[in-house]
């Protein structure tokens, strides 16, 4: 099997910053630039989350634009097409 995602991909279970909020809340309140401190540590998030954090945890197996999408789902179904289920 295969999972491609294009590379406008995101997954996540809620915003970044929502996710920043609750991580690092205790340190978010004690920050003495709130606004900066969110803004690193959601940098930080995104880095961390994004697709190619993805693709190195092998959670997915390529990531491509959505133009070659046709392209490399005719390829893994070819190369599908005589896998069997034991």
């Amino acid at each position: 099997d295969f999972v491609f995602a294009w590379n406008t991909a995101q997954i996540q279970v809620m915003p970044a910053e929502d996710a920043v909020r609750i991580l690092y809340g205790t340190e978010l309140s004690q920050a003495e630039d709130k606004m900066a401190f969110l803004e690193e540590k959601t940098d930080d998030y995104k880095e961390k989350a994004g697709m190619s954090a993805f693709l190195a945890r092998g959670y997915v197996d390529k990531i491509i634009s959505p133009a070659d999408t046709r392209k490399y789902v005719i390829g893994a179904l070819e190369m599908l097409s005589d896998k069997r289920d034991y």
